[in-house]
């Protein structure tokens, strides 16, 4: 198992062939690069409420250092930017609130049971690039390659964000929200 990103101390990482894009071996796909924003830029005890990427160009597949600032510290809430760094350059810009849990609200909720996971051999994107095949994708109704505007998958991350540690739902949901756009394309993207 590999992860998408090797620690290598200061605050600086080396991006795996899992952050690949599709696009150029050479470059990142947005997924990744959110994940590891968004989990290293939580303060201790606040959840994510809401978070805000600008991604100034291509990421390059090279050693990076993320630079985390809180901009208004809290107890309840907290906003804290994150910044992946790359030959000098920024290449990522996060925004993200954060706020404290709180208490359990009085009203129950009736659990929702998801549908099951599709069945049957699952698809790892297209073959030959790091990020497709890092992600497990089993769909319900559309498809790779399948350009009618519509789709319904299920998603699995397959390896750590960072080696050595747990990978957290947040990650997990910020890996694969760039990749809505060519699941449910509704043009050929080439």
């Amino acid at each position: 198992m590999t992860a998408f990103y090797l620690p290598l101390g200061d605050d600086r990482y080396e991006p795996t062939r899992s952050t690949e894009s599709p696009w150029d071996s050479r470059m990142q796909h947005g997924g990744p690069p959110a994940g590891l924003l968004g989990h290293l830029m939580a303060p201790d005890g606040l959840r994510l409420t809401r978070i805000t990427l600008d991604f100034l160009g291509p990421i390059p597949r090279k050693p990076l250092s993320v630079e985390v600032t809180t901009l208004k510290p809290g107890r309840l809430t907290a906003l804290v930017e994150a910044r992946m760094v790359v030959d000098g350059k920024t290449a990522v810009v996060a925004r993200g609130w954060h706020m404290a849990a709180g208490p359990k609200p009085p009203v129950v909720t009736p659990p929702v049971t998801p549908p099951p996971v599709p069945g049957g051999v699952s698809d790892h994107g297209l073959p030959g690039w790091g990020y497709g095949e890092a992600i497990e994708w089993r769909f319900r109704e559309g498809g790779f390659g399948r350009y009618n505007g519509q789709a319904d998958v299920w998603t699995r991350v397959r390896h750590p964000l960072i080696e050595g540690e747990d990978i957290t739902g947040t990650a997990r949901a910020l890996i694969v929200a760039d990749s809505i756009n060519g699941l449910s394309a509704a043009l050929d993207m080439n």
